[in-house]
């Protein structure tokens, strides 16, 4: 296998492109969704484009798998204006909110080999954070980008949940560790 991992962030990045597209173009592009593949195991050693592999005994994911796992168990409708212009070209993100309005949702790839952060500030008032309350925050990540889950090991590069609690009302971060993809998900008010 190759670069599973680094497909995976480029899976994410393609992802944050196609929920932030206009529906006119969006809308063309939702065959694309039913395009990817799942492998037998004879195409394990030689051929790497599946998100999913089969044998006789076993099914697992590679990492583009689970990034489109993330996306689903974190799903959020609303795409929020957000500002791209103090984070590296290495750290794309996209920020949703759900359509009940109650979670904000921060999706971030780190595309370089040493930890970064993304902090959010709401701006406009719509709504706020939830000051105390906790977060949870999933991340993807790897020691190498051309790093898969082989069928001996196959939670290899599989996500790891944690908690975050909410300090500010207008803002939150999020330490993105080195080959990465973190989502997290924070509960949000309407401003007062």
């Amino acid at each position: 296998m190759d670069l599973q991992l680094q497909r995976g962030l480029d899976e994410a990045q393609d992802l944050f492109s196609f929920f932030s597209a206009p529906l006119n173009i969006s809308s063309r592009i939702y065959a694309r969704t039913a395009s990817f593949c799942s492998e037998r195991s004879g195409h394990f050693d030689g051929f790497d484009q599946g998100i999913s592999f089969f044998l006789p005994n076993m099914t697992w994911i590679q990492p583009v798998g689970w990034v489109h796992a993330m996306i689903s168990d974190t799903w959020a409708e609303i795409v929020l204006a957000a500002d791209y212009t103090a984070l590296p070209a290495s750290m794309p993100f996209i920020a949703q909110l759900t359509a009940d309005r109650s979670t904000f949702v921060l999706r971030a790839v780190n595309m370089a080999n040493v930890t970064q952060q993304v902090s959010v500030q709401l701006t406009g008032g719509a709504f706020s954070f939830v000051p105390g309350s906790d977060g949870s925050v999933s991340v993807l990540t790897g020691s190498d980008p051309q790093g898969d889950n082989p069928p001996s090991d196959p939670l290899s590069i599989s996500p790891t949940w944690t908690q975050a609690t909410v300090f500010a009302a207008n803002s939150v971060s999020l330490d993105l560790p080195p080959y990465s993809f973190v989502v997290g998900t924070f509960p949000v008010q309407p401003s007062a």
